[in-house]
């Protein structure tokens, strides 16, 4: 089921602001240069919009390279990857996605491995690959045409070889470990977390003569990395720019909220608004579960064995929000940079839960059914609907296209760059017809009116926007207010 539901309509899911930009920087283009191209306020279709989600005839693989250069927030491990993979099975949303989708299934054997050498127990390595291969964030990003199911990957891998080489001990077990942190890192800058982890466990864990071995493989794995952090350090300048994001901090309670739905989502999400009561109460029965596992794993189990998936739940989150909290930033509100405690909480649980099964075993069968088919309910749900709380900015997308393709033909949509304007109509380009016309101009400017289309439609306009044109304009009733306008002309 968990396979099932990982390649279960790979193209039919909203390809959101982020996965398009992945398509751009995969096919070669620099972000900048498409934006100078569609924001002229002159009309272009769907179909040239989606030229820039294709390879260029002449495109090399050193336009891929400068694309990911522009970009030094993401490291390149993923996207050259996924250059490979579509140069060979093309470039549809299926054939972007589908790595995704493969490397997530590849974690499930990946956590049967790091559960049963770190617990020594089959049955905790079978709680762990039925966890994993039915938790509904795992099976989220799976379906993204992005980087974490791969950092996931990396991040079991990188955990059962650690585990391994403090049990054997050799020069080439260390080895190994190093390269796959290393891996991990150029995979997310944020892999670091797992590195923090692993350095927390190992200071508390292993005893003093272990500590030069772990440091020189963790040393190692930051030396490796050295040639990305320079490019990161060489254009300071641009990841700022790109990364000015972060500083739009939501209030408190909203953050609390987001904070809770995180953890629970590993095993329940069923996608309700943030004033829903589930989003009061389930996260905080399961916040609650992972607590009371973490206690009785700290007393049941030696140090070497339960300090590891704690440190796998703590120290990433506590970085991220304590971070956020230090700073007035908003990382710690997006459940994807969480990859590392997702991960730890299902290693965690299959511990824990395999332990109980000695003393009361009818209590973890029923306890394991709930979370399964909570999983399985939540995956079910998710698998059928076009769009989920994880396409961010571009949620509405699938409601979008359908209202405006019930409007009469032919169709202008216009807008003004709003900073993922032109991610947002890239991605709507993709589920409209490809005589749609799109406009586009700078924040300051209006695009003017083509007088041939029979429908104009305005997409997230300001007040000033709606009342540039000579015109009435009303919402389209299917959507919210401020999503899509009809300008009456």
């Amino acid at each position: 089921m968990g396979i099932a539901f990982r390649l279960f309509r790979l193209d039919d899911k909203v390809l959101w602001h982020d996965e398009v930009y992945t398509l751009l920087r995969v096919t070669g283009h620099i972000g900048a240069a498409v934006q100078a191209a569609v924001m002229t306020g002159e009309p272009i279709t769907g179909a040239e919009l989606l030229k820039f989600q294709q390879f260029a005839p002449d495109a090399t693989f050193g336009d891929t390279w400068r694309s990911l250069l522009d970009h030094p927030e993401h490291p390149p491990l993923y996207y050259l990857l996924l250059w490979i993979w579509v140069k060979g099975w093309g470039t549809s949303i299926a054939a972007f996605r589908s790595l995704s989708a493969l490397f997530s299934i590849a974690a499930v054997p990946i956590m049967a491995l790091l559960c049963r050498a770190l617990y020594q127990s089959r049955r905790a390595a079978l709680i762990g690959v039925a966890l994993l291969a039915l938790s509904p964030v795992q099976i989220l990003y799976a379906q993204e045409a992005r980087e974490y199911s791969l950092w996931g990957l990396l991040t079991l891998l990188a955990s059962w070889l650690l585990v391994r080489a403090v049990r054997q001990p050799t020069p080439r077990a260390w080895l190994f470990y190093s390269v796959a942190l290393a891996l991990g890192l150029y995979t997310s800058v944020l892999a670091g977390l797992t590195l923090m982890a692993h350095a927390v466990y190992g200071a508390i864990a292993l005893p003093k003569r272990r500590w030069l071995s772990l440091g020189l493989a963790i040393a190692g794995s930051s030396l490796l990395f050295v040639p990305w952090m320079l490019v990161i350090i060489t254009r300071m300048g641009r990841l700022k720019t790109v990364t000015d994001w972060i500083y739009a901090v939501p209030p408190w309670g909203v953050r609390i909220k987001l904070w809770g739905l995180h953890f629970a989502s590993v095993f329940v999400d069923m996608n309700l608004p943030l004033s829903h009561l589930y989003t009061y109460l389930v996260p905080a029965i399961l916040v609650g579960l992972i607590g009371v596992a973490m206690v009785q794993m700290a007393r049941s189990q030696p140090y070497r064995v339960g300090l590891l998936p704690i440190s796998l739940v703590v120290i990433p989150a506590a970085v991220l929000m304590g971070g956020d909290i230090v700073r007035s930033t908003q990382i710690s509100s997006h459940t994807r940079y969480f990859f590392p405690t997702l991960l730890g909480i299902v290693v965690l649980m299959a511990g824990w839960l395999s332990d109980r099964a000695r003393h009361r075993p009818r209590q973890v069968v029923v306890g394991l059914t709930v979370l399964l088919c909570s999983g399985l309910i939540s995956a079910s749900l998710s698998a059928t609907s076009p769009s989920w709380w994880n396409k961010g900015v571009s949620y509405q997308n699938a409601q979008i296209a359908s209202a405006i393709a019930t409007q009469p033909p032919p169709v202008v949509l216009m807008g003004q760059n709003r900073g993922t304007t032109v991610g947002d109509f890239i991605s709507l380009a993709h589920r409209l017809p490809d005589t749609t016309l799109f406009q586009l101009t700078p924040l300051s400017e209006t695009p003017p009116l083509v007088e041939q289309a029979t429908t104009k439609l305005l997409f997230q306009p300001s007040e000033e926007f709606r009342n540039a044109y000579a015109c009435p304009s009303e919402p389209l009733p299917e959507l919210m207010p401020e999503t899509v306008w009809l300008l009456r002309c």
